[in-house]
Parts: structure tokens; C-alpha cells; sequence
């Protein structure tokens, strides 16, 4: 019998353990929502029309001013390629996976690395719809609480992390297309492993 193998995952799943979804982020909103390629592209647009009005105010002439704006608009296309290209970067690295046993995130543009986090170690699963895919699919983040005390560093989480939270880094699939179906089978399989670990430890009491 072929073992089950996770996306960019050398390791297989163990016997026994079975692969329930697999994913990754959508790269729009990847781009323009996780990494605030939208806010960047705001800042420039801001930028642009205070450089032109403190110009003609300036009496400075139309060629001029044109000449410059070409100027700025270069820096401002090379500074977002950079952040799409880094976003297509970490979509091709990363993976979201849940088996009936853990969630996996596979992270790590440079430094690729697993991430697993345990069914009946996640304290709760919240989902928060950020946007729309080009297939008008709901698209944002399945946020994956844990409970102890246990935490993961927010650099070696991030972008795959709960917005805001850097003091307490909490685990997320970010940007995940069909949002709401992808949290609900977390969800659901974090309640049945739950249900599992109850009665496996009453039987062995």
C-alpha cells in the first residue's frame, strides 16, 4: 500500500494517518492583502499627487514635472514586482495540509521547513474572509489557535501567522481560497480528534 505524501513534504504520512485537504494561499490576495502590496501602491499614489501639486505650486514646467513622474513611477513599479515576486515565491513554498491527525503548514522560501501542529493541540479555529478570488470565491485566513504554552517564533511563522500577533504568534492559513469550507474541515476534524482523545484516555482510566 503507497503511503500518503503532503505537497513539497519529503516525508511521508504515517500508515494509518489520512491526508482529509490540501492547499495553498491565492496569490492576489497573498500579494496585495498579506504582504500590503494594496497599501504600498496607495503610499505611491499619495506620493505622486503631492509631488505634482508641490510642483506646479512650485512653478515648475510640465516636462519637468513629467520627467520626474516617470522617475517615480519606475521605483514604484520595481518596489511592487518585488513584493508580487516575493508573494509567488511563498505561494510555490507553501502548502496547507490536514490529515486526521494534525495540521501541516510547509513553509520557507529560503529554509523550507514543516510545521506540525497537532489535532488536539489547537484550542480553537477561526476563519476571517478578507476578499475574493478570480473565481469569486471566498478567499481568507484560517486561524489555528493552540493551546499550552508551547509557541513558535513569529519570524519562522510568518506570513503564515495571525495578523498582529507578535507577541504571541498564532499559526494561520493565509489567504486560502473557498475559506470557509477549508475552516469548517478543520473544525470539524479538531472536534472529532477531540472526541478521540476523550475516550481513549476514560478507557484507559
Amino acid at each position: 500500500m503507497a503511503r500518503v505524501r503532503i505537497e513539497g513534504v519529503e516525508e511521508a504520512l504515517p500508515l494509518g494517518e489520512s491526508l482529509l485537504w490540501e492547499g495553498r494561499p491565492d496569490l492576489k490576495t497573498l500579494a496585495f492583502r498579506v504582504l500590503y502590496l494594496r497599501v504600498l501602491l496607495g503610499y505611491w499614489a499619495l506620493v505622486a499627487v503631492g509631488f505634482l501639486l508641490a510642483g506646479a505650486l512650485g512653478g515648475r514646467t510640465t516636462g519637468n514635472l513629467a520627467a520626474d513622474l516617470v522617475w517615480l513611477l519606475v521605483v514604484a513599479a520595481v518596489g511592487s514586482a518585488i513584493i508580487f515576486g516575493f508573494a509567488a515565491a511563498v505561494r510555490g513554498s507553501t502548502t496547507y495540509a490536514l490529515t486526521d491527525r494534525r495540521v501541516v503548514i510547509r513553509l520557507g522560501v529560503a529554509f523550507p521547513s514543516v510545521l506540525n501542529l497537532p489535532l488536539h493541540r489547537i484550542g480553537s479555529v477561526d476563519v476571517r474572509r478578507t476578499g475574493r478570488d478570480a473565481e469569486g470565491r471566498d478567499v481568507g485566513d484560517v486561524v489555528l489557535t493552540p493551546v499550552g504554552d508551547d509557541r513558535v517564533g513569529w519570524l519562522y511563522l510568518w506570513p503564515h501567522v495571525k495578523p498582529w500577533a507578535w507577541r504571541d504568534p498564532i499559526p494561520a492559513f493565509r489567504a486560502v481560497p473557498d475559506v470557509a469550507s477549508a475552516g469548517e474541515a478543520v473544525a470539524r476534524q479538531v472536534r472529532r480528534r477531540l472526541e478521540e482523545v476523550a475516550r481513549d484516555e476514560e478507557v484507559a482510566s
